[in-house]
């Protein structure tokens, strides 16, 4: 068993990256109980302090969740998401071996604001139909999702089953076939409101997703605002430095074990 060295970096640094490893090597797994504070203070001779420090270094980094009155257990596997592809929630989460499940929310009709409108490059008066869905992953809440949608583009909408992939739909019965998107990622906090839909708790990470998709002919087809949980889900890029032929490295923005996808997801 590894020990502290306490000529080396800081103690509680020591033991949050021996139990680091501990994950890493799945010698804890998801969802088993992580050692408490008096487990760490008895095992490696440190306060309780000490310990705490090493506890609350795991939570930041996602790598464990504290239940106040219950304990600490290790964290899920984060999801993975690789931007430069355009593909639907439902059809990624079927090919992660997990089972899609949407929740929809509210379907309304309205005219858009001024910056939506230019967004989706509607003339005056034309509405938009936002779709409010919850989307679910075997059982787990993972996000809230807003999809605006021209009216005129896909009329009777709101009558069609939107439980599930929407852009399935949008190209079954409207032949509409999404090419690209842009698409801009920021984190904010969880409010009251989505804290309750999420099941996690006010003030928690979310990673707000904006994303405007087009059709083959670049015309916009849809405006999407996503919130996912930032807990459980880590998005990837791949960059490469300008006149390089070499294959790029693939970098995660966060040091988990993740599963391994190559899309960007909503739909």
């Amino acid at each position: 068993m590894r020990t502290p060295d306490p000529r080396g970096l800081p103690l509680y640094s020591q033991i949050k990256a021996i139990i680091q490893s501990q994950i890493d090597d799945e010698e804890l797994k998801a969802g088993d109980r992580a050692p408490s504070e008096r487990d760490l203070a008895k095992r490696y001779g440190v306060s309780r302090m000490t310990a705490r420090q090493a506890l609350q270094a795991l939570e930041q980094e996602g790598l464990i969740r504290r239940v106040q009155g219950v304990g600490s257990f290790v964290a899920q596997t984060k999801i993975t998401e690789s931007l430069p592809h355009l593909i639907g929630f439902s059809e990624d989460m079927r090919r992660r071996g997990l089972m899609p499940i949407t929740q929809v929310l509210s379907i309304r009709e309205e005219l858009p604001t001024r910056l939506l409108a230019k967004e989706l490059q509607l003339n005056l008066g034309q509405t938009v139909t936002h779709i409010h869905r919850l989307r679910s992953a075997s059982g787990e809440r993972m996000a809230l999702e807003t999809a605006s949608i021209p009216s005129q583009r896909c009329p009777d909408i709101a009558e069609e089953d939107l439980t599930g992939s929407l852009y399935d739909l949008l190209e079954r019965k409207y032949g509409i076939v999404l090419s690209r998107a842009s698409q801009v990622i920021e984190g904010i906090h969880a409010g009251p409101a989505e804290a309750e839909l999420l099941a996690i708790p006010v003030g928690s990470v979310l990673l707000r997703l904006r994303r405007s998709s087009l059709d083959a002919e670049g015309t916009p087809v849809e405006h999407v605002v996503a919130l996912y949980r930032a807990d459980r889900w880590v998005f990837q890029v791949d960059l490469q430095r300008h006149g390089s032929s070499e294959t790029p490295e693939r970098e995660s923005e966060a040091p988990v074990g993740a599963l391994d996808p190559d899309a960007a997801t909503t739909g």
